[in-house]
């Protein structure tokens, strides 16, 4: 038996080029940026039916994760297995614990390599039935106010294993997602699995850097963001807009990103240039009038960085269309 549910969709691709991945992923609005060297691989399986969205991706580089989850649903993030380790608004990050995205929360994530997670998202009043079927606190109060939780290990592993089956299923076979039982599996049973998953949970997550620390970084960062076209900035500058001294500074950057302010600094503008120069037409943008308006006037020293950083040199990154590599859709339409 089928049913004709509206805005059902598979979506499922493979990347070379983080900046195309963030193009094409559904429901969120994503920023990245490449911290580490090497080039990027990444994988982003997304489907859901009747206004609930799921989607697992693994990305092969550490990444500055922003944006927004999909607007007006409650969005929860599960580490797909115990390995997986990154920071989550400054807040560490481990396979035991889930993340749920306060109303109105932006992304802020710093994943390492091999970074792998699922995030689903559901419509408010469904959680809301849900709780009281399974006579229990809705969402807000299972979780206390707190947006990370750690929970009991044997029922982690249990939700980590009724995902990997889920999306292991409609990856084989995407049509799965007209059948009755895969309907019945996302609207219903894995949303009641994960809330006892949350009502059973062992404790909260405590920050991994102090509220200090947190809040230097997230100044340095918006200072960072205004004045990308000034070319480099000093440490000097972004200790004074982040309102602490050199040293906090330098332990702020590595808690969350593990390399120095000056290390940032550049990757960012390389990200900049980036992005630039992969949006441009390349009949008509030179590489060295988009590296000079982020400061770059060395243009050897400038591809090498940039050759190590993305693994391309920045006129092969000019020249490439979109790089996708694998592609495949189905439903009715793509937001």
């Amino acid at each position: 038996m089928t049913s004709n549910l509206p805005d059902t969709y598979f979506f499922q691709h493979s990347y070379c080029d983080f900046d195309q991945l963030v193009a094409d992923v559904r429901q969120w609005d994503l920023d990245f940026r490449q911290i580490d060297r090497g080039l990027f691989r990444g994988e982003v399986l997304q489907f859901g039916m009747a206004g609930i969205h799921i989607s697992e991706g693994r990305f092969g580089r550490a990444l500055d994760q922003r944006g927004a989850p999909p607007a007006g649903l409650r969005t929860i993030g599960i580490p797909a297995n115990r390995k997986v380790n990154f920071i989550w608004r400054g807040q560490q990050i481990s396979g035991n614990n889930l993340i749920v995205f306060p109303r109105g929360t932006e992304l802020a994530s710093v994943s390492t390599p091999e970074f792998h997670i699922y995030t689903c998202s559901f419509p408010e009043d469904l959680l809301a039935l849900l709780s009281e079927e399974l006579k229990i606190g809705e969402l807000d109060q299972l979780r206390g106010g707190h947006e990370v939780i750690h929970c009991d290990s044997d029922l982690m592993n249990q939700l980590q294993r009724h995902l990997r089956a889920l999306c292991g299923s409609v990856r084989r076979e995407k049509m799965s997602l007209c059948h009755q039982n895969t309907q019945h599996h996302i609207r219903f049973a894995f949303p009641r699995q994960l809330l006892r998953t949350i009502a059973a949970s062992e404790g909260v997550c405590v920050p991994a850097t102090s509220q200090k620390r947190n809040l230097a970084v997230t100044r340095a960062l918006a200072y960072i963001e205004r004045h990308a076209r000034r070319g480099p900035l000093s440490i000097k500058s972004l200790c004074v807009a982040a309102g602490v001294s050199q040293r906090t500074l330098e332990y702020a950057f590595d808690e969350r990103f593990g390399v120095t302010p000056k290390a940032l600094l550049l990757t960012h503008r390389l990200n900049m240039v980036r992005r630039e120069l992969r949006d441009s037409d390349h009949s008509t943008t030179k590489v060295v009038d988009v590296a000079n308006d982020y400061g770059f006037w060395h243009m050897g020293r400038f591809a090498a960085n940039y050759r190590q950083l993305f693994e391309e040199l920045p006129s092969e990154t000019l020249q490439r269309t979109s790089p996708v590599l694998a592609d495949s859709s189905f439903g009715q339409r793509k937001s």
